[in-house]
């Protein structure tokens, strides 16, 4: 290959590297919206919103204290019902500027969180896709950009011609195109399921671990329930710090928040993982025979990874080869041309006599109404004189 038909090829790699990355834009933004209006974005929202006013009313606790406006026991409840409100409203607010639920509805119909997740999961397939695909294109312009700085460098010391010959006719050049085509999609096949393996791997090691599944239940509603506790009780702490002041809650009152929120963080996190669960067991049904293991095998799983890279390689390999065939049968194309041009205007009536000029030589072949020329007014004609070269 030639430095001129590396450089076209890579030009054309470039172009479906650029559209690939546009498309995986467009797959970002979907999966962001759906994201956006997903429970778990909203309760993070609510959260984020909701701290700053908690810090500043734990702050002014002992100025609301000295006011004497507001009595002990509500000033627990004010705290915690207020810093909810804010953060709820400011989440709220900022949900309707952006416009998250009508940019949703403009490209899904799905209402459920289960929904949801399993349209923004085929999403992120779709995208490692194309990132795939990416991979491939960016090492075949790696391997021609290469190619062409070692040409450069020997052409400074060496006769390095640009003309690329290939001995074989356009009939067969055509069939190995063919053929390396379908080589090429069957291997282009394979990248897309080792890329979804790999996908469902990395995104539900968690749901397919049954171990780990307990666990992080444990873990989440012990967080929930201290959180929780520590966000409700502040208040109470607080109040206890200031000279004159002890204030006595119940014991109950201290452990409510702590068992509400231990319960709503277990019983959140195993309708996650419900919905994880399922969603896996769909997308992976998909792959029919290539599905991978419901429970999670850490031998199976390191695979993925090596696999996906050996099988980028040698579809880019390929994919290299069927880039280059096509070259090789524009060449073969563009000289067929040449030479039919060329038998096309040897065969053309010019056998010149000794004694005539080409001009002559060519006019028996042309019609005698070319060189008339008659006026529509005055009704004259005009005609060639034959005998003009005679005198």
């Amino acid at each position: 290959m030639n430095v001129n038909d590396s450089e076209q090829i890579r030009k054309k790699l470039e172009n479906e590297y650029n559209e690939n990355c546009s498309k995986i834009n467009e797959l970002d933004k979907k999966i962001k919206i759906i994201q956006a209006n997903d429970f778990d974005e909203k309760i993070t929202l609510v959260s984020a919103f909701s701290i700053i006013p908690w810090l500043v009313l734990i702050i002014l606790i002992p100025n609301i204290v000295k006011l004497g406006i507001i009595p002990l026991k509500m000033i627990q409840p004010l705290v915690a019902g207020a810093s909810v409100l804010i953060g709820i409203t400011g989440e709220e607010l900022l949900t309707r500027k952006l416009k998250y639920q009508e940019r949703l509805k403009k490209f899904t119909k799905s209402k459920t969180k289960k929904e949801r997740l399993e349209e923004s999961t085929k999403y992120e397939i779709e995208k490692e896709k194309l990132i795939s695909a990416n991979k491939i294109l960016k090492k075949n312009y790696d391997d021609l950009l290469a190619n062409e700085r070692l040409i450069n460098s020997l052409s400074t010391s060496y006769n390095i011609t640009e003309k690329d010959v290939d001995e074989r006719s356009k009939e067969e050049i055509s069939n190995s195109i063919e053929n390396t085509n379908n080589i090429l999609q069957k291997k282009q096949q394979e990248v897309d399921i080792a890329t979804t393996k790999s996908f469902l791997k990395e995104k539900f090691w968690k749901a397919r671990d049954k171990a780990f599944r307990f666990t992080d239940v444990f873990m989440f509603g012990m967080m929930g329930g201290m959180g929780f506790m520590l966000f409700c009780d502040m208040p109470i702490i607080c109040l206890n710090q200031l000279e004159n002041i002890q204030f006595q809650a119940s014991f109950f009152g201290i452990l409510a928040p702590a068992v509400i929120g231990g319960l709503f963080g277990s019983g959140y996190l195993i309708k996650r993982t419900h919905d994880y669960i399922s969603v896996f067991k769909t997308l992976n049904n998909q792959l029919g025979d290539n599905a991978i293991s419901e429970i999670r095998d850490y031998e199976e799983d390191e695979q993925f990874a090596k696999n996906l890279e050996n099988v980028i390689t040698d579809t880019s390999a390929i994919k290299l080869k069927l880039e280059s065939e096509k070259q090789k049968l524009n060449h073969v194309c563009e000289t067929t041309s040449e030479i039919q041009m060329q038998s096309e205007v040897e065969n053309l009536p010019m056998n010149y006599a000794k004694n005539e000029t080409p001009l002559e030589n060519m006019m028996p072949y042309m019609e005698e109404s070319i060189f008339e020329e008659q006026s529509q007014e005055q009704g004259l004609v005009l005609k060639r004189d034959k005998n003009l070269n005679k005198k």
